[in-house]
């Protein structure tokens, strides 16, 4: 298990997460956005969102796990 802080500009929040590293980008994006929507009573509609990694400078790929791709504990992520 890792933790990862998740920045959500159009919220103006963040949101600490902690997820297996062994989990697909693609999977652990449509989770987050349904958790976030539930919780925050919005609705991010069906467009497709990618998570950019703040400390590697670079979109992460959502057909790769956390682990393939070298994130770790402590990562900051943008949901874009």
């Amino acid at each position: 298990m890792i933790m990862i802080d998740v920045l959500v500009p159009p919220l103006d929040e963040a949101f600490d997460v902690e997820t297996d590293e062994s989990v697909f980008l693609e999977e652990f994006v449509f989770k987050l956005k349904r958790i976030i929507e539930s919780i925050r009573n919005v609705s991010f509609g069906r467009r497709d969102s990618m998570l950019f990694s703040i400390n590697k400078a670079e979109f992460v790929k959502n057909d790769q796990s956390f682990k393939a791709q070298g994130i770790t504990n402590g990562e900051r992520m943008v949901l874009v």
